[in-house]
């Protein structure tokens, strides 16, 4: 590969890696695109940054598609590299968060969580508040991924009471009703997750359909469970 790569002209390289990229994109069907995500990102990011008019959407959705794959195998600096990439992209886009708003949430979304992840807190509030500054007069679960990660952020610094009360607002928020005395509340919801786990278990396997729970319940048991874990450090301390 190394003999083949030096028979190329270096003007020609990053032309090359494009064509390469592009003709994996148009050939592989959505399993082999799968698997070999990683090769066709690095070469179109390689090949893009010295090429003109190479469609700026498509390499933010695939460099999204490999931060997504790194972020489900713990590979935090390999999904931090592919959202900058993928941000780096969309940003040439005019008007990116009207025209491809959904496309910069996640990308934006992603590149928080591992920026979380990797204890780089500085970027990760910096990408945070872009997000809640775009999206306003949006829905609140466009955004639930990076109040999270400033939830998680807060309980990290120990402020466990802080992340407590900001978990509280947002499950409020979210129209999930909570008693007022913070006693109440853990054993409110431990009481939910206990009942919701002996539900579970009354069920066979063939008779969960995860694709057919909402991703906004989703989010709401999340928070609920971290909720448990906050309020049981804010009454420990």
């Amino acid at each position: 590969q190394e003999a083949a790569l030096s028979l190329v002209p270096r003007d020609m390289l990053s032309a090359l890696k494009v064509c390469i990229g592009e003709i994996l994109l148009n050939k592989l069907d959505s399993r082999q695109m799968e698997t070999l995500v990683f090769v066709i990102a690095n070469l179109m990011n390689d090949g893009a940054c010295a090429v003109e008019g190479v469609d700026r959407v498509m390499l933010a959705n695939l460099n999204l598609l490999a931060a997504k794959k790194s972020l489900l195998s713990s590979a935090f600096e390999g999904a931090e590299k592919y959202c900058s990439f993928g941000i780096r992209w969309i940003q040439d886009v005019e008007n990116q968060w009207s025209t491809q708003y959904h496309l910069s949430v996640d990308l934006h979304s992603c590149a928080a969580e591992a920026n979380f992840c990797l204890g780089k807190n500085d970027s990760m509030m910096r990408i945070c508040e872009e997000v809640l500054s775009n999206t306003d007069s949006r829905p609140l679960l466009d955004t639930l991924r990076v109040r999270t990660v400033v939830i998680q952020y807060t309980a990290c610094s120990m402020k466990y009471e802080e992340a407590s009360d900001l978990t509280i607002g947002l499950l409020r928020r979210l129209d999930i009703k909570l008693p007022k005395r913070k006693c109440n509340q853990l054993f409110s919801i431990a009481k939910g997750i206990l009942g919701a786990r002996r539900k579970i278990k009354s069920l066979s396997l063939h008779a969960i359909n995860t694709t057919s729970i909402e991703p906004k319940n989703v989010e709401i048991l999340k928070l609920l469970a971290q909720l448990t874990m906050y309020s049981y450090f804010t009454a420990s301390k």
